[in-house]
Parts: structure tokens; sequence; C-alpha cells
């Protein structure tokens, strides 16, 4: 157990956290708050005597301090990156100040998330993000015309628990009106309706109203004329499909009465909006489809005959969504639903998990949860013989993954503090028949479990077992020390503590949720066995309701559900409690691929359990996706922090550098796409993948020799580059050349940049943007010897994932030591700081620190063929050793700050904002 999480070890923790509150600083705590290790020894002494703590010693005392330094460091760089991020335009900054009084909305809003249990700290983040938003809009648009923004969220992170903050603000201020433009799916428009409904409707000082199905000859006292607007307390939700008959009926409503339409203080707010919103038609002949056409009427006032007949008092257009890229790639012209005025990034609360912290960071620390399986080839060709009725039996990963599942519900059940559904997804096709045919190979696998039980229960131990100590609650609590609710995270039980529920569960019918008497769904504490697609709407002959339907209201114990369906499971429906998931669903747009992630999301009191599996093109798909959705946000922050606004900059994309693995979004969504510059400035760039074949490994080792030959005599050697060698004031066109000549794979997100690279490294250097390069061969203290010219060091150890064994190309994960950024230092004060953290940031910032923060970096790592795992990475079988017969060469370039740059990334096309904005673009 971890010296942070052991009980035994809180009063020593309580005391450094004592100190720290009092600002006492980290040097001084590690010595026991005395002067030197003498003060330490009768520091430790005295706590022992007195029994304020047990006897422990320095290098205990010691490490306990380290861990609670790093846990504090990375909780302030957490919050640094949580704060808000808005583009907007300053000029229409209202002075809007947050709703106090008692009976507000919001007040009474922020107090309805208190009960369910929200953090404080969440509430005041989603306060604060929310004003800011609110601010952004106008409470009168008659002259300035419709205020247009995009707040980005992520993907099951709240975003309709945001909406709901945003609509009790903006009624409490005035706003009468708030539309949501909800999906194309109408049970999820029911149930977003329902929730927004409920969260609002709170009573206090304002009275809420539900307006359905609105048209022309909508039920009496919903008609525009029959509204109450002016000077009243009234507030009305309106919550419309996106289909184009009911939004054709609302833009009739909201111009049958002009007068009245002058009244109205509309927020308009469309929830998922790169869903149906954007216009796939040709954008260059303005032609748009039905249901563009018509959001954008609605937002523009104009009426069905393409007359604008007056306008609104306000109308305020806010997109929301976790997959942007249509939204700012499609259509940036002035009669568009370009967010011309604002772009928000919704920060995310550390209990959520999301892309990042399941799938890592290609290329650098961060490398996920190891929560995540994969389904091999071999599996992918059974599942397709299940639909063809050729199959017998179950495919073995899809057979672990409900065996998982099984063993999740007991284990959670027998703590008996959890009394909310837990779920399994099956997502493998969108065709109805195929969900049928996995449901009746599920029933069938459940009647052999009750008749070999024996034999079944023998596979869950084992299953069980080896997932238990795969992701341990060590490694939960090493991957999530910021975790707000670590303390209260719960060990698995051990299997034999849970073999006699699982044998009740193995008992129990595996059916469809059944219906009493009354047609009132009835839960049992068997498997419901859901069927979720628009073919199973009704009621079974024999009173079986097929569809996911969770309980209204709480249980007294877990219940459990296999979820198996395609299309409606893609998007907005969140499956509660998920802790298996078998995925099977191809594509390589990004935003579809990322809306289908149903396992983002909050997992509070079943943290240990989720895991995925997934074909390995996924897994890779996904990994590409959680740096692309870093890097986008970073580019969001970046503009905030330069006080850009969406008039005059066009958010950049990064794209995929191979178009058949994986693009943003379809074509027809992203027309106005086009190449723009992006900085390499600030770039950390470093090879995780690598050729297996012989030539390309011989290829990448013979041109390294070459390039060393070129670089005359390393340094005398330093404290920070003992096993290494430092080549220094290496000129920029040898790097280029170097750069050229090696072979980067096709994957590798700088395969199609190189060129560009060495250009833009060519044109900086000769403006003295950046000066000559520093050159590292790193080594290591010990092992296999590799000579570079004249001179030897010792070559590196990394392995392989084990997940990419099948593949032709080698993934290491992870290249670069932190250590090796400061092997060209000649100061010798660093090395504590660089052991503390391996952040980019702040080594680079220990760089400026030394006089050395503007000189480029070439590291390079001869990776030895005979790698070998060993330690925790043998322990969790998450990784192989090398086994290659070439030794591999890594690179990782590091480039400072500069002004100039080009990359491949892709935004809005600038000409179009200008023609619909008239500003100066910058290029």
């Amino acid at each position: 157990m971890s010296l942070y999480t052991s009980p035994k070890y809180d009063e020593v923790r309580n005391w450094i956290k004592k100190a720290r509150e009092k600002n006492v600083p980290w040097k001084r705590i590690k010595l026991g708050n005395k002067n030197n290790e003498e003060g330490l020894d009768e520091f430790l002494k005295y706590k022992a005597e007195n029994d304020f703590w047990e006897d422990i010693d320095k290098i205990v005392w010691k490490e306990i301090c380290e861990i609670c330094e790093k846990i504090e460091k990375e909780a302030l760089e957490l919050e640094e990156k949580s704060r808000q991020a808005i583009i907007h335009n300053k000029a229409f900054n209202n002075e809007i100040k947050l709703p106090t009084n008692p009976e507000s909305s919001w007040v009474l809003y922020r107090k309805g998330l208190e009960k369910k249990g929200f953090r404080k700290a969440v509430i005041d983040r989603m306060e604060d993000i929310n004003l800011s938003i609110l601010r952004c809009l106008s409470e009168d648009t008659t002259k300035l015309g419709p205020i247009k923004g995009l707040v980005i969220g992520n993907v099951q992170s709240g975003k309709t628990a945001n909406m709901a903050a945003l609509a009790a603000m903006a009624a409490d201020w005035g706003w009468n009106m708030i539309i949501v433009l909800s999906g194309t799916i109408d049970n999820l428009r029911v149930q977003t309706q329902k929730r927004l409904f409920n969260d609002l409707n709170n009573g206090g000082n304002l009275k809420w109203t539900v307006l359905e199905n609105l048209s022309k000859g909508c039920r009496l006292g919903d008609n525009l004329q029959d509204l109450h607007l002016e000077n009243s307390n009234v507030r009305y939700l309106n919550v419309c499909l996106k289909n184009s008959v009911r939004l054709k009926n609302l833009v009739d409503w909201i111009n049958s009465d002009l007068n009245k339409k002058k009244q109205l203080k509309i927020l308009l707010i469309d929830d998922e909006a790169d869903q149906a919103s954007v216009n796939t038609k040709k954008i260059d002949e303005d032609e748009r489809t039905k249901i563009n056409d018509l959001i954008v009427k609605l937002v523009h006032g104009i009426n069905n005959n393409n007359e604008s007949k007056g306008n609104y008092k306000a109308m305020n257009y806010v997109a929301y969504t976790a997959t942007p890229y249509a939204n700012i790639l499609n259509d940036s012209k002035e009669n568009s639903l370009y967010p011309k005025d604002f772009i928000v990034d919704l920060p995310t609360s550390e209990e959520y998990f999301g892309p990042q912290k399941i799938f890592g960071v290609l290329g650098e620390e961060e490398t996920g949860l190891d929560i995540v399986r994969t389904i091999p080839k071999d599996e992918v060709q059974e599942i397709k013989e299940v639909y063809e009725g050729q199959f017998v039996g179950i495919p073995e990963q899809l057979e672990r993954a409900l065996i998982w599942f099984m063993c999740s519900v007991v284990a959670i059940r027998r703590r008996g503090d959890y009394n909310k559904p837990i779920s399994m997804l099956i997502h493998t096709s969108q065709k109805q028949d195929h969900h049928s045919q996995i449901a009746e190979m599920i029933q069938n696998w459940f009647k052999r479990a009750k008749q070999n039980k024996a034999f079944i229960k023998k596979k869950c131990e084992e299953i069980y077992n080896f997932e238990i100590e795969r992701f341990s609650i060590e490694n939960f609590i090493e991957g999530n020390s910021q975790y707000p609710f670590l303390e209260g995270v719960s060990n698995y039980p051990k299997f034999n503590e849970i073999e006699k529920e699982l044998d009740l569960l193995i008992d129990e019918n595996i059916s469809h949720i059944l219906l009493d008497s009354e047609n009132d769904l009835r839960y049992g504490k068997g498997i419901h066995l859901c069927i979720d697609n628009c073919g199973n709407n009704g009621i079974t002959d024999d009173k079986y309701h097929v569809r996911l339907a969770y309980p209204e209201k709480k249980l007294d114990y877990t219940s459990a559900f296999i979820v198996i369906g395609g299309a409606t499971l893609s998007r907005g429906l969140t499956i509660e409690g998920l802790v298996s998931t078998y995925f099977l669903r191809t594509t390589k747009q990004a935003d579809t691929l990322m809306q289908m992630g149903r396992w983002f999301g909050y997992r509070i009191g079943y943290e240990l359990y989720p895991r995925i599996w997934m074909t390995q093109n996924a897994i890779e798909q996904f990994q590409y996706l959680a740096l692309m959705d870093k890097e986008l946000r970073e580019e969001i922050h970046e503009a905030f922090i330069h006080e850009k606004t969406p008039k005059d900059y066009s958010v950049k994309v990064m794209t995929h550098p191979v178009s058949r693995f994986i693009t943003l979004t379809s074509k027809n969504k992203m027309q106005s796409a086009q190449e723009v510059s992006k900085t390499f400035s600030d770039a950390m760039i470093q090879t995780t993948l690598f050729y297996r074949d012989e030539y390309n490994l011989k290829h990448n080792l013979n041109v390294t020799q070459d390039f060393i030959r070129k670089l005359g005599n390393p340094i005398p050697t330093k404290k920070y580059s003992k096993h290494s060698l430092v080549f220094k004031n290496v000129e920029s066109s040898k790097i280029s050349e170097y750069l050229t000549k090696y072979k980067f794979h096709e994957r590798q997100k700088i395969y199609t940049t190189i060129g560009y690279l060495s250009q833009w490294i060519d044109k900086v250097s000769a403006k003295g943007e950046i000066n000559n390069w520093n050159v590292i061969i790193a080594g290591k203290s010990n092992g296999e010897k590799w000579k570079a010219n004249k001179w030897e060091i010792n070559k590196v150890v990394r392995t392989q994932k084990k997940d990419c064994l099948d593949k032709d190309y080698i993934d290491i994960g992870v290249l670069r030591a932190p250590s090796d950024l400061i092997a060209d230092l000649d100061t010798v004060d660093y090395a504590k700081d660089v052991k503390a953290t391996a952040k980019v940031d702040k080594i680079r910032q220990i760089r400026e620190d030394a006089g050395i923060g503007k000189i480029p970096q070439l590291i390079i790592y001869v990776i030895d063929k005979n790698s070998k795992i060993k330690g925790k990475d043998k322990k969790n079988n998450c990784r192989e050793s090398l086994n290659v017969n070439v030794d591999l060469v890594g690179i990782c370039i590091n480039i400072p700050r500069v002004k100039n740059n080009k990359y491949n990334y892709v935004s809005v096309k600038f000409d179009e904002i200008e023609k619909a904005f008239g500003t100066d673009m910058e290029e």
C-alpha cells in the first residue's frame, strides 16, 4: 500500500498539511521544521516517544514529504488547467452580476446541485463559467443582430447541468423564453425536457412553464399571443426535436404574433450542435439542408416564406457540443450559425474520466488507465459469423467482458452502499437484426452457465483475479492522485467473498424488463437484457419492455443491465454505472467515434470497475482523439491568453497524417476547412512508434552514425550528462538534414510534416529567432554499449506495449526521460526540481532560469534491441520485451517559443470570415 494512502501515516500527513497551510516552505518541512538533519532526527524521535505517530525513519519521512509535495504541485497545475477559457469580443461584454437572491432561479438550482452531491468546487466552477457565458450574451439584439456562441464540453461530462445553470441565470436576468434544440431521437428529447424542467422548477420568484410541440394550432394557452412576457415572472421552456416538421412549426409559431415576437428575449440552446444543425449542402452555392435552414431562420427571425418581419427583443444562440469540428469548419458566412461572438471551453472536474485519463496522450507521460482490453481480429470475424448464424458458442473476449460484468455486479452489491444501476454496453453494429442475434447468443450463454455452473465459476475466478491484479487500487491511486473521492474508493473484495452472491446471480433469469399487472416496470435481482433500438418501442405480447429503462426510484439493491444497441447508444443517452463495454463499431470520423464513447464520464462509487474491450485499431483511434482533443482545448486557451476573438481568430484543429486512419468529420461538414499555419514553437516531439522491419531500423542507425560524425567533439562531462554525450552549438542546417533523412513511421504525427519542420527550422534560424542547437546522445549508467563515432555510451532500455505485438510497428508509449532535457545544463542545482516533476512546462522553466531557454535540443536515444520487461510492467502484463534484431533510434525534439510557424492544421477559411465580419486577419 502507498505511503500516501495507508491510514498508518494519517497523522504524519496531517502535520504536513497544517504546516503547508501556514506557508512553511517544503525545504523546511522536509527537515521537520528544523534547521538541519540533526534537528529532523530530534523531531522524529520526539513525535514517536510522545505517541503522536509511529516511529518512522528519515527515509520514510522524506518519501511521504515528496509524495505530498508532488500531489500539491499536481493540484495547482490541475487548477490552472481547469480555469475557464473564452474567446470572445470584449466590446460586447455586459455588466451582468451573479444572482444572489435566495428565491432566484440560480440560487435554488445551486442548492439542488448541492443536494445531489455535487462538490462545492465543481458548483463554483460551473457558476463562474456560466456567468462568463451570460456576460457574452445581450438582453437587446435589435441593433446588434443575433449573438452566436459555441460551448465545447466533453462526452458524458454534464453538459445538461451547465445548460440548466445558464438557463437559470438567464431567467433571473429577464430572458423569458428558453428554447432547447435536442437531438434527433424523441425519447432523448423527452428525457432532456423532463430533467431541465425538474432542475429549474424549484419555486422561488419565477414560475416555469413547459411549452410542448409548438405550432400555429397548438393547445389552448400555448399560443404566442397567450404568453405573459413583459414584466412577468413566468419563464417558458420549450425543448424541440431537430426535426424539419417540428422546427417548421416552431418558426410558424414564433412569427404568429409580431407584437409578442418583439417582447421575446430568447436563449436558444442547441444541444449536440454538431448533429443535424450543420449545413451539409453546397455552401458555395448558398444551398442549405432543411434543418440547418430552419435553425438559421429561427435565429435570424425569418419566417417560412423567407420574410423578415419584426425583430426579437433578444436572440442569443448558444451551441453545445463535445465534438465541435463541424461547427468551426463548416460555414462562416454572416447568415450561418458560425460562433462569431464567443467560443468557450468548459473545464472538467477532477472526477471526470475523459479521453486523456483513459487513453493517455500520445508522446507524453500521460499513459492512461490500464482498463482497455484488445479484441483480436479473429473475434471480429466470429461476431460477423454470429450475425450469419454460423457461430456456435460465444467469442472469447465477449465472454470475458460478460464475466467481468457479472463479477462487478456482485462485488458492488456486496458493499451494500451503492444502490444505483450497473450496466454492460454491447455496441457491435447499427443493424437491428444484429442486435437480436447478439441478445440471443447471450441468453444461450446464460442458459449454459446455469447448467455448467462449476465450470463457469472457475472461469469467473480466473478472469476476476486477473483483472483486479492487473488494475489494482494502487494502480488507480497512482494515476489519480487528485481524485477528490480517493479516500472513499473501496478495494475489490476477494473472489471467495463474492462467490455465494455470484451463485445467486447465475441462478437468476436473464430477461427483458417485466411489466406488472398495473403495466409498471418491475425490476429484479437478475440481469435485465435490453435491446435499445427503434424497432423495440412497444411492449411484447408476454408483457416485457425490451428497450432500456432504468428504475426511476432507488431500489434497495444494485440492479443490473446488459444493453445492446447501435445508433440510440451513440449519442446523448447516459448508460448508468457502466462497468463493462464491448465495442466493435468502426468509423474513421473523429466526431462520430468520440460521441460513441459512453465509457467517458463520472464513476463515483465504482471507480475501480470500468473495463473496455475494443479492437486495436479503435484503441489507436481513441488515443489519437485524446491528443487531438487536448490540442484543441490548448488552442482555445492560447487564443484566450492573447485576447483573440472568433472574428479575428480562426480556431485550428489538428489533422491526422493518414486520412484513411481517421478524419475530423465528413467532408460535407467541413466545406470551409483549409490548411493553415500552426506553430512549431514550444513543440516537444518524440518518436514513440517505430518500424519493425530491419531495413528501416538499420537505415536510422546509419544516418544517426553519419550525423554524429559531423558534430565534432562533445563537451566535457557535467553532473547531468555523465552517462550521455552533449554536443553544443550545432548548426540548424545539420539538424534539418538529419531530420529529413531519418525515417519516421507513417503513423507518427510528425510523418507528413517533417518537410515543413525542416523548412521552418531553416527559416527561423536564418532570422535569428532560435539559436544553434544542443544535441544529446542519451545514455544510462549501465547496460549494453553502443559506439557513437569515437565514443561509447550505454544503450537505453524501452519496452513495447503488448497491444501492438501483432502490428507492423512498435509502440513504446514514451521515449523521453525528463532528466535528459537538462543534460546540457552547466549548473548543478536543478536535479531535485527535475525529479519532482516530469511536466514539460516546468522543465522549460528550469532551462529558462539556467539561461538556455532559447536553445533548441535534439535528443537521440539508441534503444537496446534486447530490452526486457521487468518489475511493474511484468506484473501488469501490459508490456512485452522488445525482441527485435536491430537497435531502435528514437529522437526527441525540444523547440523553444518563437513567433513564426508552419504545421498541418485546418481552420475555417480566412476570406470567409473577412467577408462576414470585415476584420483584418492575422497570418
